[in-house]
């Protein structure tokens, strides 16, 4: 039975929050508190887009950030950053990938890396991504394996603390006859990805 399905890419890794160990006591609490020595934290975030669905339209990003919006676009053709290395980073991805059971790398994605500096402790900052299709888009023939757009990242503090977020979505085996709903459903959706120190 042909069929297209969902898959957590994430599962165990999304949104884990981690915070360096101040001493020898056994307590494996992930709740990280907040730490007295830092009023602000750093974020380094990662707009991804699936090459293949760079075929039907472009991203549009946005996020706020000291009082203003900043947008930028993703599109087939543009030139692509790395995914970032630190704080193990990299090697979540690939865990991620794994977990999904797909054959994906960075390389897979047009990635434009942001970093803000100095984020005050209480300012939360929440990316928005939605994809806009292309009036004139292929027809595809065969069944894709695609991901979902998503902003991934880290926030991290010179205490220790660090918030990781590593959630993609996957349609694996979408059928030729049923891309275009699947494509016309993802258009209506907004993707949020919220970047925080943490109480």
């Amino acid at each position: 039975m042909k069929k297209y399905f969902w898959l957590m890419a994430a599962v165990l890794i999304s949104s884990m929050s981690l915070t360096a160990c101040g001493g020898d006591d056994d307590d494996d609490s992930t709740t990280p508190s907040k730490p007295q020595g830092s009023s602000t934290y750093n974020i380094t975030a990662s707009a991804t887009f699936d090459k293949e669905l760079a075929k039907f339209g472009y991203l549009e990003v946005s996020y706020d950030y000291k009082g203003k919006t900043e947008t930028f676009q993703l599109k087939q053709g543009d030139a692509s950053d790395k995914l970032p290395t630190a704080n193990n980073f990299a090697t979540k991805m690939a865990q991620t990938f794994s977990q999904a059971g797909v054959d994906y790398s960075g390389d897979n994605f047009i990635v434009r890396n942001v970093e803000l500096k100095n984020v005050d402790n209480n300012v939360d900052v929440v990316f928005k991504s939605k994809f806009v299709m292309y009036e004139d888009r292929p027809t595809p023939d065969t069944k894709l394996n695609i991901a979902t757009p998503a902003v991934i990242g880290f926030a991290e503090s010179t205490d220790g603390f660090i918030e990781f977020n590593t959630e993609i979505l996957f349609s694996i085996g979408i059928n030729p006859d049923k891309f275009e709903n699947w494509l016309q459903s993802l258009a209506k959706r907004e993707y949020t990805t919220t970047f925080t120190r943490g109480n």
